[in-house]
């Protein structure tokens, strides 16, 4: 592989910690008692819209689900590496990916701000491409995303792998037509990794070093 295109939130970076204080800090405004990080951690991968309207549903609570969302960003926005950090050993895989001539992406379901602040802080000039939500790009599994990026890289599907930690990354490699390697140490149990399709399961960072060609 020449080209590596990650997800963000349970496979590059640990984010629970700072997702779970925002989100809980949003619900705080209308009285709702907070969620703990187990419950979260069910709830993330499909965008903070999503993550918003699943706490709301998990607490039973009728709301404005925009004022809340707009709540949880902008306290999100300013506390997003607070208790956020890099798995062990990304850092130093994906430096020796660049190093070997490697090119490397982020997609995420995140918002386009907050995937850019973390990126900056956690892997500064380590990335030819980070890209979160946006009106122009629908949200993963959607393939648009990664045939976005391979398109900005001029990367080809056969020499690309897309490296995420859910169901929904499976599919979004699936639908982009490229190969998909699911790691172990993120969001999701290996066995459920399995009962989703996943056909290459890695359990270290340094494992991607594999791939390369």
């Amino acid at each position: 592989m020449k080209t590596f295109i990650f997800d963000l939130d349970g496979t590059l970076i640990n984010s629970l910690g700072d997702l779970t204080d925002s989100l809980n800090y949003a619900l705080s405004t209308i009285h709702v008692q907070p969620l703990a990080e187990e419950d979260v951690q069910e709830m993330v991968g499909n965008g903070v819209g999503k993550l918003v309207s699943r706490a709301l549903s998990k607490r039973e609570v009728t709301t404005d689900e925009s004022a809340i969302l707009a709540c949880f960003k902008q306290h999100y926005m300013n506390h997003c590496t607070l208790r956020t950090f890099a798995y062990d050993g990304m850092r130093e895989t994906l430096t020796e990916l660049k190093q070997r001539g490697c090119q490397l992406a982020v997609l995420s379901n995140k918002f386009q701000p907050a995937v850019s602040a973390i990126c900056a802080k956690l892997f500064p000039n380590l990335f030819d491409l980070a890209l979160g939500e946006s009106p122009e790009i629908p949200k993963k599994p959607a393939p648009d995303g990664v045939l976005y990026a391979m398109e900005k890289l001029r990367a080809i599907p056969a020499e690309t792998l897309y490296v995420g930690d859910s169901d929904v990354d499976i599919l979004t490699g699936a639908n982009a037509g490229i190969e998909v390697a699911s790691v172990t140490w993120g969001f999701k149990s290996k066995a459920f990794l399995l009962e989703h399709g996943a056909t290459r399961l890695i359990d270290h960072p340094t494992a991607l070093l594999d791939f390369v060609k």
